[in-house]
């Protein structure tokens, strides 16, 4: 008998570019009642995944493994995979190599890890029967840690969020950067929380 074997072969970057705002507080009995929080994505902060399909396998499995962006192994991060339907919800631990293996059903499943300073990673496989179904990902980098606040004494539209928020990321690469070159005098201020 003869044993076809496919392979297919996916690669996926994910990456965000915009920053992440929002709405923090309004308290409309102070001068500065609107205030907004925003942070910055790191420049690394993308996640990556290849899969690879091989077909006619004696077992129907995923394994993979889970790296940093200089390809070192992620031991340690918890893994959890949750069918479509969410009747099957495996939760697993990449072992020193950052190596996961689990024999599973074949369907739908999506595969989320959150790990302390990293992105949050969340995609969706699939797995087809008498198949092994290999990845890796590698992890981007989280957030970073400083948080900006914006205080407003009216509510800001999106536009002008963005042109603050392009204002700050412009401007804070400089040494001597203060928040006051991206406020509006009478209108809002920026801060930095600490």
């Amino acid at each position: 008998m003869k044993h076809i074997i496919t392979l297919t072969f996916y690669i996926i970057s994910f990456s965000l570019f915009s920053q992440n705002w929002k709405l923090n507080n309004i308290d409309k009995t102070k001068e500065y009642g609107f205030q907004y929080i925003f942070s910055f994505q790191n420049e690394d902060d993308n996640n990556e995944i290849k899969i690879i399909t091989v077909e006619n396998s004696k077992k129907t499995e995923l394994s993979g493994q889970i790296l940093d962006k200089l390809n070192n192994p992620m031991s340690g991060v918890s893994i959890k995979i949750i069918s479509q339907d969410s009747t099957l919800r495996k939760e697993l631990q990449a072992d020193f190599d950052g190596n996961i293996k689990v024999e599973l059903p074949s369907g739908e499943y999506s595969i989320e890890i959150n790990y302390i300073g990293f992105d949050q990673f969340k995609t969706e496989i699939k797995i087809k029967e008498d198949s092994t179904t290999d990845f890796k990902i590698k992890l981007g980098l989280g957030q970073e840690l400083q948080i900006y606040q914006i205080d407003s004494k009216t509510e800001l539209t999106e536009n002008k969020i963005s042109e603050v928020i392009e204002c700050v990321n412009g401007r804070r690469k400089a040494k001597s950067f203060s928040t006051t070159e991206c406020s509006e005098k009478n209108k809002y201020k920026v801060t930095i929380q600490i």
